[in-house]
């Protein structure tokens, strides 16, 4: 078992990981992922988790790998948006020191909501490719809950300007607005797709204060009310697929 271990030196911050028994074993020999994508995924996951704890993005400076350097390196680097080095001594996130000073935002109420859904909201999933949306979607994440950043706080965080950002959206045929409905929508279905949940619990989850509201917006996303989803052929789908891993 291992838990996550934070150090701090001078300007910077790393989260890695060391088991609980022994602080003086080897992670690497007590982490061992059945493959580089599922180590991958659970860096993510602990990003995004954290990210959830202070209710805003956490801009990471690098992303550390004891893996051997993989052929998708820049999936790695548009799914956390910093620099990723590869057969490093122990698996971490490296941040801005400046980051732990910042409140933890959640509460008990909200952490019970998240234990419904976890990992539902810590998983991101981006294209594999290098297009800014991508890169865009990678920063959204899931965790509606929380105030989505500004197309400025976007562009600030891709070192780009917001004219920038929305002239090559707009080279792909998109814009920040199409990308967040997007990822509200693709969010929504997910935990919708969750049988634990309760539609109010989703609809808070999806930042509404009203359930109603979230009504409309589920329709518009879908053409179909919350519960004509879960009647409806999609969603008993998913679930005869779930029961069959």
């Amino acid at each position: 078992t291992v838990k996550p271990v934070l150090i701090k030196k001078g300007r910077f911050a790393m989260v890695t990981f060391a088991p609980i028994e022994s602080a003086d074993a080897r992670v690497a020999d007590i982490v061992t992922p059945e493959s580089k994508e599922q180590l991958r995924t659970t860096l993510s996951m602990w990003h995004h988790f954290i990210c959830w704890l202070i209710g805003r993005r956490l801009s990471l400076k690098a992303a550390y790998f004891t893996s051997e350097r993989p052929d998708d390196v820049e999936y790695y680097k548009t799914l956390f948006q910093s620099e990723v080095r590869f057969n490093q001594h122990a698996n971490a996130l490296v941040f801005p020191a400046s980051y732990l000073d910042m409140p933890i935002v959640q509460t008990e109420d909200s952490l019970r909501g998240f234990l419904k859904t976890a990992p539902y909201q810590l998983l991101v999933m981006v294209e594999n490719d290098n297009s800014l949306k991508s890169q865009v979607m990678a920063m959204l994440g899931k965790d509606f809950s929380r105030e989505m950043p500004s197309a400025d706080e976007v562009a600030s965080g891709l070192n780009m300007s917001v004219s920038t950002l929305r002239r090559r959206l707009n080279e792909e045929k998109t814009s920040y607005q199409q990308i967040k409905d997007e990822c509200r929508k693709e969010a929504a279905i997910t935990y919708m797709n969750a049988p634990q949940l309760s539609i109010n619990d989703i609809a808070a989850l999806m930042g509404f204060d009203e359930p109603s509201a979230f009504f409309r917006s589920f329709k518009k996303w879908t053409g179909m009310t919350p519960g004509e989803y879960r009647k409806s052929d999609e969603f008993l789908k998913f679930g005869r697929s779930m029961k069959s891993l």
